[in-house]
């Protein structure tokens, strides 16, 4: 079992880090062994801290040491506090980056195994290797109490339109913001839940808490775990106005509940099923468009999909295909990070422009346009990435990539199954399309006599990224074909060629070789 030991904010901490760090914790502890070195957060560290804590981290001997990073409790004046407490620790290295965007990113990067960061805006601002950078998503826990049961325990009439603003209050959470929209708008009540990381809290949140007074706005100060969920459970719309953000672990609480969100256009928040609003109008718009339980409700729908994909059990089984490949580089785990990376960009893409980028890929179009030429409609795509191609049924061996394919084409088929083992009868299909498989494949004769098996005809495409054309540059590129290496480990595979060819994007300079085969 692999051994891992957690450096973060622990125990009775008020930091929203803390509880990302206990509830991903929780379940990665169900396939690690797992240790918690705490990270006192609450004054900053010096160099003899960080001797300290290294020292303490070192002596458990693991393989795997987990840092969860946040200037805001890593000395944001000597960053070169931290970078020696890296330089210290003995085995593998992961940080989780809660923030990006920053010169010292290169350093971090450059002194660690491997960072984790939470969405695409993290990722484009990190200023690290990024050939290090995994996205892994924030979790989202479900909360299933019902909402009439936490209105009564906290005295919450039935029938009140009730918006909840969640999270510490300082002035990058806009609380200001929330305070002016409430002021226009009549017959709803809003609650601030949260406070600051100590009791002396801050001058801006003083400020907040006696403008909310005036105007009848409930602040609840800092609670526990529990009733923080009682708060989630019992609003109708989470509101969360924030100036500056890299992630939201909020929003990734409320979407994991079901909740309808409304949050600043932030590009931290791009691909999250939520409304955003750019000013006190569309905010004020937003939250009476959602006084309709109807609306609501198709936001709370989507709110629960988006939450079950990235559900803490699922995010615990990503660090843990990223441990896997940092010890023995496990092909599969990489598949798995790089699909949900993947996912995540695509997410994105639909909300910025409507579609995923490979229905709109230029790069790829002579390829796609020589397989939906030939397409027959009896077909299954093996190794179908998001099942764009058209085949009613898709194999894909990356769980995100087949659940984002399945949300965006309901009208068609998608299995999780490894192409060397296809779960179908001989012969169940016209057609089956082995298409950019090939070079991902430890054992690719196999796959090709899988595919043979259960189509009548096998359609192949495979990146041709010899001299003078370009190479893709994947991980996941573990061999490379010419025309002859092609056409041999067809032959190899008791195939017969029926077709065979060479297309080329001249304006990218991409290159593929295709063929069409049959059994003898």
């Amino acid at each position: 079992m692999i051994k891992v030991v957690f450096v973060t904010p622990w125990g009775s901490a008020r930091c929203g880090i803390r509880s990302y760090s206990q509830f991903l914790a929780n379940e990665l502890a169900r396939t690690v062994e797992l240790w918690v070195v705490p990270h006192y957060r609450y004054a900053l560290p010096d160099k003899r801290y960080a001797f300290w804590l290294a020292d303490r981290v070192n002596k458990l001997n693991p393989d795997i040491i987990h840092v969860q990073h946040d200037w805001g409790f890593w000395n944001p004046y000597d960053p070169s506090v931290f970078l020696d407490f890296l330089r210290l620790l003995k085995g593998k290295k992961v940080v989780t980056l809660h923030a990006t965007g920053f010169p010292v990113d290169r350093a971090v990067s450059d002194l660690a195994d491997a960072i984790i960061v939470h969405n695409r805006y993290m990722f484009s601002v990190f200023q690290g290797d990024k050939e290090k950078c995994f996205i892994i998503p924030h979790g989202c826990k479900a909360i299933d109490i019902p909402k009439d049961k936490a209105r009564r325990r906290l005295g919450v009439l039935p029938n009140t339109y009730l918006i909840g603003v969640f999270g510490f209050i300082d002035p990058r959470k806009g609380h200001d913001i929330a305070l002016e929209v409430y002021s226009r708008l009549r017959d709803l009540e809003m609650v601030f839940v949260g406070g600051w990381h100590s009791d002396s809290g801050n001058p801006y949140m003083s400020d907040i808490i006696a403008k909310a007074k005036r105007l009848g706005v409930r602040v609840t100060g800092y609670v526990s775990d529990k009733e923080f969920e009682l708060w989630l459970s019992a609003v109708d719309v989470v509101l969360q106005p924030s100036r500056a953000a890299s992630e939201s672990g909020v929003i990734s609480y409320a979407l994991g509940s079901g909740k309808a969100v409304i949050a600043t256009d932030h590009p931290a928040f791009i691909g999250k099923p939520i409304i955003k609003f750019r000013s006190v109008d569309e905010l004020v718009k937003a939250i009476e468009a959602l006084r309709d339980p109807r609306a609501r409700a198709d936001l709370e729908g989507k709110a629960r999909w988006y939450g079950k994909m990235f559900s803490w059990q699922r995010v615990a089984q990503l660090h843990y295909h990223l441990y896997r490949w940092l010890l023995d580089e496990n092909m599969y785990s990489l598949v798995q990070l790089n699909g949900v990376k993947d996912a995540i960009w695509q997410l994105a893409e639909l909300e910025l422009h409507g579609s995923i980028e490979a229905e709109r890929d230029r790069i790829h179009k002579p390829r796609v346009e020589w397989i939906k030429s030939r397409l027959k409609n009896v077909s299954v795509d093996v190794g179908s990435s998001f099942g764009c191609l058209g085949a009613h049924v898709n194999i894909e061996i990356s769980r995100y990539r087949a659940r984002l394919g399945k949300a965006l084409y309901r009208d068609r088929e998608f299995i999780i199954a490894d192409a060397h083992r296809l779960p179908f009868r001989d012969k169940a299909f016209k057609q089956a399309l082995l298409c950019e498989v090939l070079e991902h494949l430890e054992d690719p004769k196999t796959a090709l006599e899988e595919a043979s098996r259960i189509a009548d005809e096998v359609l192949i495409t495979v990146p041709d990224e010899q001299q003078p054309y370009k190479s893709s540059g994947s991980k996941e590129h573990i061999r490379a074909f010419t025309r002859e290496t092609l056409t041999k480990l067809i032959e190899g595979a008791g195939l017969k060629l029926l077709e065979i060819s060479h297309v080329v994007n001249e304006e990218s300079n991409y290159a593929w070789h295709v063929a069409i085969a049959s059994k003898y």
